[in-house]
Protein backbone atom coordinates (compact mmCIF):
# COMPACT_ATOMS: atom_id res chain seq x y z
CA UNK A 1 0.00 0.00 0.00
CA UNK A 2 1.33 3.30 -1.07
CA UNK A 3 1.95 5.62 1.97
CA UNK A 4 1.76 9.57 2.23
CA UNK A 5 3.09 11.57 -0.93
CA UNK A 6 5.89 13.51 -1.20
CA UNK A 7 7.69 15.68 -3.74
CA UNK A 8 8.92 12.91 -5.90
CA UNK A 9 12.87 13.38 -7.27
CA UNK A 10 12.62 11.64 -10.76
CA UNK A 11 16.68 11.51 -10.94
CA UNK A 12 17.51 9.54 -7.88
CA UNK A 13 13.81 7.64 -8.49
CA UNK A 14 15.12 6.51 -11.99
CA UNK A 15 18.71 5.59 -10.87
CA UNK A 16 17.71 3.40 -8.40
CA UNK A 17 15.66 1.49 -10.40
CA UNK A 18 18.29 1.06 -12.80
CA UNK A 19 20.39 -0.28 -10.28
CA UNK A 20 17.85 -2.20 -8.92
CA UNK A 21 17.28 -3.51 -12.61
CA UNK A 22 20.97 -3.90 -13.16
CA UNK A 23 21.15 -5.99 -9.98
CA UNK A 24 18.37 -8.10 -10.54
CA UNK A 25 19.65 -9.00 -14.08
CA UNK A 26 22.78 -9.77 -13.04
CA UNK A 27 21.12 -12.40 -10.25
CA UNK A 28 19.05 -13.79 -12.66
CA UNK A 29 21.76 -14.56 -15.89
CA UNK A 30 24.71 -15.50 -12.82
CA UNK A 31 22.36 -18.16 -10.69
CA UNK A 32 18.91 -18.62 -12.57
CA UNK A 33 20.28 -18.74 -16.82
CA UNK A 34 18.82 -22.30 -17.20
CA UNK A 35 15.37 -21.88 -15.63
CA UNK A 36 14.78 -18.51 -17.12
CA UNK A 37 15.47 -20.43 -20.50
CA UNK A 38 12.61 -22.87 -19.71
CA UNK A 39 10.07 -19.88 -19.85
CA UNK A 40 7.56 -21.70 -17.57
CA UNK A 41 6.27 -18.53 -16.24
CA UNK A 42 4.67 -18.65 -19.77
CA UNK A 43 2.52 -21.71 -18.91
CA UNK A 44 -0.92 -21.25 -17.70
CA UNK A 45 -1.69 -22.99 -14.54
CA UNK A 46 2.03 -23.18 -13.25
CA UNK A 47 3.33 -21.95 -9.65
CA UNK A 48 6.00 -20.28 -11.92
CA UNK A 49 3.22 -18.11 -13.47
CA UNK A 50 1.75 -17.46 -10.38
CA UNK A 51 5.33 -16.78 -9.19
CA UNK A 52 6.55 -14.13 -11.68
CA UNK A 53 3.16 -12.14 -11.92
CA UNK A 54 3.22 -11.57 -8.25
CA UNK A 55 6.65 -10.40 -8.47
CA UNK A 56 5.98 -8.04 -11.66
CA UNK A 57 3.17 -6.39 -9.30
CA UNK A 58 5.85 -6.14 -6.38
CA UNK A 59 8.41 -4.57 -8.65
CA UNK A 60 5.51 -2.09 -9.93
CA UNK A 61 4.46 -1.14 -6.85
CA UNK A 62 8.29 -0.36 -5.71
CA UNK A 63 8.66 2.04 -8.72
CA UNK A 64 5.84 3.90 -7.84
CA UNK A 65 6.96 4.38 -4.51
CA UNK A 66 10.19 5.60 -6.03
CA UNK A 67 8.45 7.68 -8.64
CA UNK A 68 5.92 9.12 -6.59
CA UNK A 69 7.78 9.82 -3.70
CA UNK A 70 5.79 8.03 -0.91
CA UNK A 71 7.02 8.23 2.61
CA UNK A 72 8.00 4.48 2.41
CA UNK A 73 10.02 4.48 -0.90
CA UNK A 74 13.15 3.73 1.61
CA UNK A 75 11.79 0.26 2.37
CA UNK A 76 11.42 -1.16 -1.19
CA UNK A 77 10.90 -5.13 -0.88
CA UNK A 78 13.87 -7.10 0.03
CA UNK A 79 16.20 -7.64 -2.65
CA UNK A 80 16.87 -11.74 -3.80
Amino acid sequence: MLGKTKEPELGVALRKLRERARDLEAWLLRDHATEIKHARHLDKDTWERVSWHHGYATAIRDALRLIVGTSDDDQPTKPC
